[in-house]
């Protein structure tokens, strides 16, 4: 039957095709000669001249289909004709009993896309390969992905025209993406006149050393910016030397400032590498707290609280029953309360000390709980039970861990604090210790506190006057937020000293004060200048009516470079009446008073930190270069850290073998997919 129908569609008459051409207002004209392909039957010419249809006078350059009109070029093959007959119009089965050809429907039933979905576009194959790109370094998974079968069979009944690419082009496709990523990366780097880094190290499960180092800064729209530069591999010991050699490495690859600041942990080679750069370093306060609050732990009496805790929960942790148990206990006693059922026990690390709060913590939280399972002798046997009640704190021992949670809580809230990464953190630095001293000496004024506590209080005070001293950098940043600028929590001669501080660090700035220009300035603008307040200035709704035109819009020359004022200078002993010739130095000292003399409006409230300074740089422009510089820095190292909770995850026991070159490669492009993608 099929072959009958083809030879009837290949014998059709030039009457079947007219009579289907009668409705149309264009004339089509067969190819003119002798010709052996099918598709002229389905294909004609228009007339370009008067006479015969010949050659000559058709339209030879366009073939033009007689059932949908569709033109196509002509260029002597005729693949792209056939493709259309057989794809629109299904030219196996489109002739009826009375070999008349059917029209193609102008939308194709699904069934008509599934059986035959035609070709994919380079568009759509370049947006599928992205998005495999961004699937892999995105939820960390192994490159081999694309050689799973089931994967594969997967993207089969996503998209059958799509050809998953070989592991040789994903790393390809990697590599190029990274020099793109890197490129806008450099732009912006370069862009900025100041930046600060953080660096750490880190061992894989492979035995291989890598070193991080991540760049922070603000754009001129005011945005804190922060991504990693990358993630190498350390051959040898991590001296203060090849420290310093590596980061001089990265100064140069990205062409940062050549002074920068270096936020790192506490290791003594971590403070050598920056004495050798001869760079600010600043020491991460999250190792700072982390380090008095675990030797504030050490008191004597502590440990055996401590000890008591880590065997309980040991013990529910190895033991199904007692689990079990403690669960079934759960639903007896926190009955009013379901958010607490199914919590277990928490384990404390010793190298994070707010694991030991969350262990203390959740054992305060189920001891109703765990008490109830002493008093219940059929939920576990004796052994257990008696194990149990040895290790349960008692009420004293309880009461101690309430007042420590107590204590704890400020320097957990603090390390949230200052470990953020989205928003300027130095400028807090100073009144979180505040903050912290003042929760220690109420606690510590409390007659009802006990004597353990008071001692673990003392630790921590001396471990905070030895590790928190008020240095330059936090002190720097907090007096450049409005809010915290007047620092009412430091004495009045600190608030002195730092205001001088932040004088001569803004005078500083340039090379040689000797040598700056002097600037005339009118005698009504010297005495505006130090005024104690600015006006606060209506905002302007620029898009609710179009029709403003500005003057510094209006049309004029362009390649002319306007001047400021239309005066020559040789005017300037006649309108300059009064002048003075003020040093640049005097315009700082001008501009640092007019700062702490303004008042912050009510609606300035609402404002973050960087948006205060959007708004306000043009009135303190010496100032914004340093609350650029300042509020970038980070106030802990916790940025590079990060970068090695997912190389955790990047090179595991499965792919212990990756390149360190296709390591950073993943790490650079998850961590700075969200801005550079």
């Amino acid at each position: 039957m099929a072959s009958d129908s083809q030879h009837a569609i290949e014998n059709l008459s030039q009457e079947n095709l007219t009579k289907n051409m009668e409705h149309e207002d264009q004339v089509l004209f067969n190819y003119p000669g002798k010709t052996r392909s099918i598709v002229w039957k389905y294909f004609g010419f228009t007339k370009k001249g008067l006479g015969p249809a010949i050659k000559a006078n058709l339209n030879m350059n366009t073939a033009i289909c007689k059932l949908c009109k569709k033109s196509y070029a002509n260029k002597g093959n005729t693949t792209n004709l056939l493709f259309h007959i057989d794809h629109d119009h299904k030219r196996t089965a489109s002739g009826d009993e009375n070999n008349n050809i059917k029209k193609a429907p102008t939308q194709p039933t699904i069934q008509a896309l599934i059986a035959n979905p035609g070709r994919l576009t380079q568009k759509s194959r370049t947006n599928l390969d992205d998005a495999l790109l961004k699937l892999i370094v995105g939820k960390a998974l192994p490159i081999s992905l694309v050689k799973n079968p089931h994967f594969i069979e997967f993207t089969k009944l996503l998209d059958p025209r799509y050809k998953l690419p070989s592991q040789q082009d994903v790393v390809k496709s990697l590599n190029t993406k990274k020099d793109q990523m890197r490129s806008t990366l450099k732009l912006d780097l370069g862009s900025v006149s100041d930046v600060a880094i953080t660096h750490d190290g880190w061992t894989s499960c492979a035995t291989e050393s890598y070193s991080a180092v991540t760049a922070h800064f603000i754009d001129d729209k005011w945005n804190l910016k922060s991504a990693v530069l990358q993630t190498k591999k350390v051959e040898g010991s991590h001296t203060s030397e090849k420290i310093a050699e590596g980061l001089k490495e990265v100064q140069t690859e990205w062409k940062l400032p050549t002074s920068l600041t270096l936020v790192t942990d506490n290791a003594a080679n971590e403070r050598k590498a920056a004495e050798l750069l001869g760079w600010t370093r600043f020491g991460c306060y999250g190792h700072r707290i982390n380090l008095v609050v675990k030797h504030a732990l050490e008191v004597t009496e502590l440990n055996k609280i401590l000890g008591k805790s880590r065997r309980l929960v040991t013990f529910f942790h190895q033991s199904t029953s007692a689990t079990d148990a403690l669960i079934e206990k759960q639903k007896l006693v926190f009955s009013n309360t379901p958010g607490l059922i199914g919590h277990k026990l928490i384990t404390d690390v010793p190298t994070r000390w707010n694991s030991t709060l969350a262990m203390l913590g959740r054992l305060a939280e189920q001891l109703p709980a765990i008490m109830s399972i002493i008093f219940d002798t059929n939920c576990l046997n004796k052994t257990a039970i008696s194990t149990v009640k040895t290790y349960c704190l008692t009420s004293e021992e309880h009461s101690v861990v309430q007042e420590l949670i107590s204590v704890l809580k400020p320097f957990e809230t603090a390390t949230t604090i200052l470990c953020a990464e989205s928003s300027p953190t130095m400028h807090k630095v100073l009144p979180c210790m505040v903050k912290i001293k003042k929760k220690l000496e109420d606690v510590e004024s409390n007659p009802l506190t006990s004597p353990v506590v008071k001692k673990v209080i003392l630790k921590m005070k001396e471990e905070l006057l030895k590790r928190t001293q008020v240095e330059d950098v936090p002190l720097l940043a907090a007096l450049l937020n409005p809010d915290t600028k007047n620092l009412n929590f430091l004495t009045a001669e600190e608030q002195v000293s730092a205001r001088q501080l932040l004088m001569d660090t803004a005078l500083n700035l340039k090379v040689d004060n000797a040598a700056l220009p002097n600037v005339k300035v009118k005698q009504e603008e010297a005495v505006s200048a130090i005024l104690p307040d600015l006006p606060v200035l209506p905002d302007i709704d620029l898009e609710s009516d179009q029709n403003v035109k500005f003057e510094c819009e209006k049309e004029g020359p362009s390649e002319k470079k306007m001047k400021l004022t239309d005066m020559d200078e040789w005017f300037d002993d006649v309108c300059f009446i009064g002048e003075s010739q003020q040093p640049l130095q005097n315009l700082i000292e001008l501009e640092v008073h007019r700062y702490f003399s303004h008042n912050q409006p009510q609606s300035s409230k609402q404002q973050t930190l960087l948006q205060w300074w959007q708004a306000n740089h043009y009135f303190y422009p010496q100032l914004a270069t340093l609350a650029k510089k300042y509020l970038a820095v980070p106030a802990s190292s916790v940025p590079s850290e990060r970068v090695f909770s997912l190389a955790g995850i990047v090179v595991d026991k499965k792919r212990s073998r990756l390149k360190p070159d296709l390591v950073d490669t993943l790490i650079f492009m998850k961590m700075n997919m969200e801005t550079y993608w």
